[in-house]
């Protein structure tokens, strides 16, 4: 998909905010970046990587000590900004999560010192930012919960309804190990979560790939 640099600034849900002068230093600034899939953006780097706008794709927030198993925090998708990975705008407030591209991905990536600038400067962004931490503060909470109370066929449904809310299709091509990461568990339990659903008729699975085969029985099971 072709993107035009100057036509995107239009699209960032802070536009309204910005000062013909905030939006002259984006324009000058700010660059499309292409995220492979895999991809990980550690949210507590020196210099920050920046804060960015996803224009398609999948981000997922992670915590990992490398040991254990990664859990995650929340995804974020197109049309949705990540301001976590500028950890020098955000002082009070740095952990090592990482960021990672579900599948390729494409940002309109503000590096960390154009956008502090503008913060430091602009207060209706920097309530901006804040009010986005709130929110990314309740998804944690929210998936947290999740994780702790709901049983795994439950966070498989939910999974799995965000995806297709977000990516607006009934097809994922996913292997049972890059499920288990995304909603907290191991691939046994997500092989039978798999099964049961199938059985169910609610999905099919097959050589890695997940089709929805009743949106309305996935909307009802949630």
């Amino acid at each position: 998909m072709l993107y035009l640099s100057a036509d995107i600034i239009k699209q960032l849900p802070f536009y309204d905010k910005l000062t013909d002068a905030d939006k002259q230093l984006i324009r000058q600034r700010a660059i499309i970046n292409f995220l492979p899939k895999g991809k990980i953006i550690s949210c507590y780097e020196k210099q920050g990587f920046g804060v960015f706008y996803i224009l398609d794709g999948e981000i997922r927030l992670f915590l990992s000590d490398g040991e254990h198993r990664p859990i995650t925090l929340f995804s974020a998708y197109a049309g949705e900004m990540s301001v976590l990975s500028a950890s020098c705008i955000l002082t009070p407030i740095s952990f090592e999560a990482h960021q990672r591209a579900e599948i390729d991905t494409t940002i309109y990536l503000i590096d960390t010192e154009c956008f502090k600038e503008i913060v430091d400067r602009n207060l209706q962004v920097r309530c901006y930012v804040y009010e986005l931490l709130a929110e990314r503060f309740s998804s944690v909470i929210e998936n947290i919960q999740s994780i702790l109370f709901d049983d795994i066929e439950q966070r498989l449904i939910n999974f799995l309804f965000r995806k297709h809310f977000s990516l607006k299709t009934e097809e994922f091509k996913l292997t049972q190990t890059e499920i288990a990461e995304a909603i907290s568990t191991s691939r046994e339990v997500v092989g039978r979560a798999l099964k049961k659903l199938s059985e169910k008729k609610v999905i099919s699975y097959e050589k890695g790939v997940i089709k929805i085969l009743s949106v309305e029985k996935l909307k009802i099971n949630r």
